[in-house]
């Protein structure tokens, strides 16, 4: 396997290498695509592998597919982001859309996002990214979590009743069995209540 996973960071390298200057050329949709069609046939390929030479080529395709997404899938983001925040001189930088991304740039990198990202507010962002089918996820501030769709459909936050404090909001079940549904059982337990079951665990451990 050890072979294997070889070809995989092979493909990936060589990827990197090449995929960034070719998208910058030829733009970045000639590069993204077959890269995409190259993910296809590596899930194919491993989904009826009966050798190990199936596994070198699916892992090789793998490879290639994720180092052109993350070289011109960047850069195509990139481009996105710096037209939609009044910054398209952005795609020519080569601070941003270089062969390689230098160490020492990296302060005036996070001052460039800094910027641009404050150019638009979080929802006129997610418009942006849903127009180019980039995925994305604002960072919620907690007292906003709990009314987001993705959060409250989900259940990942739910309320339930306390014993003691009421209407409490907690971490919900957010998995969904048909035949072993989950819910919440217990809640946080009030000062003391566990102490007697705690004591007489330590008890019976001596």
């Amino acid at each position: 396997m050890t072979v294997v996973f070889a070809f995989y960071i092979v493909g990936l390298l060589g990827s990197l290498l090449v995929s960034g200057v070719v998208s910058d050329r030829l733009g970045r949709k000639p590069v993204l695509l077959p890269a995409l069609a190259l993910a296809l046939a590596a899930c194919a390929i491993f989904a009826t592998a009966t050798t190990v030479v199936a596994l070198i080529v699916a892992r090789l395709f793998t490879g290639i597919a994720v180092g052109a997404v993350v070289s011109a899938g960047m850069a195509a983001v990139t481009d996105v982001a710096g037209t939609a925040a009044g910054r398209p001189d952005l795609a020519e930088d080569p601070r941003v859309s270089g062969d390689a991304i230098d160490s020492t740039d990296h302060e005036d990198l996070a001052a460039l996002l800094e910027t641009c990202a404050a150019a638009l507010t979080t929802e006129e962002w997610a418009e942006v990214c849903a127009k180019h089918s980039i995925p994305m996820a604002p960072v919620l501030e907690l007292d906003r979590a709990h009314d987001d769709p993705y959060v409250r459909d989900g259940h990942l936050l739910d309320t339930a009743e306390h014993p003691t404090e009421g209407t409490v909001r907690t971490i919900g079940i957010p998995l969904r069995f048909s035949a072993t549904p989950g819910s919440i059982r217990r809640l946080a337990p009030v000062a003391g209540q566990d102490t007697e079951d705690v004591l007489a665990e330590l008890d019976a451990a001596r």
